[in-house]
């Protein structure tokens, strides 16, 4: 291990200072070195529904404006406590929860600046503290979508390391722990929310079965009661086959979703289970159910008038 045999701090400032002297290899040569000390940073990937939130700003060393995320140093508070301050001060924006990244050296050569990586998600504005936030004429916030930005990314358009880091860190966090529908499949949230779909389609026509029977004791056979009470079943057939074919296309829609997913593994990959839509649904059973009751009507019906 390299050791320092001389060093002296040349410089001191409120962000950080310089320390130069000499340094003994392990092979017994000594060299020069210069190093900057820090007190370390935070950057926030802040997640806005859809879109991430960027700060663009110029920046003297590169002579040029750059498109960043949000970023400061740590001043003498843990980095959670200086991500939230630091989001809020560049976006006016609080999050309800940030999630800790990767931790990295921002250039080893030579400084020994440590770069904490937060994912804000859920943000809010204060609106007592939004007016408090003040920003630079050269420094613009600029939102862009989730897609743009990631192929921004891909097409290596950023040139701010920490900003490179944390959307790709974004990218590793949604793959692990964001999937869709509650970590459930796609098909067993379609099934969870059919089966209350299909429990709600049944009572209608179960009060209407009710009324068949309770017309039947108190009125009696009379063809214009039947008659009456056909339309009405045949009312309801055509309703729920309506329920039954809107069913279908919703299932064609998913099975078209799930397709396009598949065509984006880096943020997920949504589970469709085919085989298992060929069940007979509630419905068709319900549609068979009227369609034989009307037909005893008509039988019912046709043998009275000709009695």
């Amino acid at each position: 291990m390299d050791y320092w045999t001389k060093k002296t701090t040349v410089f001191s400032g409120k962000i950080f200072s310089v320390e130069t002297g000499t340094v003994e290899l392990a092979d017994g040569s000594k060299v020069d070195r210069d190093v900057v000390r820090h007190k370390g940073s935070v950057a926030i990937v802040a997640v806005l529904d859809d879109q991430i939130i960027f700060v663009s700003q110029p920046r003297q060393a590169v002579n040029k404006q750059v498109l960043e995320i949000p970023a400061g140093r740590i001043d003498g508070e843990t980095p959670l406590c200086a991500a939230a301050r630091e989001l809020e001060e560049e976006t006016g924006y609080k999050a309800r929860k940030l999630v800790e990244g990767p931790v990295y050296y921002s250039s080893v050569g030579f400084l020994d600046e440590q770069v904490h990586v937060f994912l804000a998600f859920d943000l809010y504005k204060d609106d007592q503290q939004a007016k408090g936030v003040q920003q630079d004429d050269d420094v613009t916030i600029v939102t862009l979508s989730f897609a743009e930005a990631r192929r921004r990314l891909e097409a290596n358009k950023f040139e701010d390391s920490k900003t490179i880091i944390g959307l790709r860190q974004l990218l590793v966090h949604l793959k692990k722990d964001e999937t869709p529908v509650d970590n459930r499949t796609l098909y067993d949230w379609y099934a969870s929310e059919n089966h209350k779909y299909n429990t709600l389609i049944w009572q209608f026509p179960a009060a209407i079965l009710a009324l068949n029977i309770l017309a039947w004791e108190k009125i009696g056979g009379h063809p214009a009661t039947l008659l009456s009470m056909f339309l009405i079943n045949l009312v309801l057939v055509l309703c729920v086959s309506k329920h039954v074919w809107h069913q279908k296309q919703f299932t064609r829609a998913l099975k078209k979703i799930n397709e396009e997913f598949k065509k984006y593994p880096d943020l997920y990959v949504v589970e469709f289970k085919h085989g298992r839509f060929s069940r007979l649904p509630a419905g068709w059973i319900l549609v068979g159910s009227m369609v034989i009751l009307d037909f005893a009507y008509m039988v019912l019906i046709w043998r009275m008038r000709s009695a």
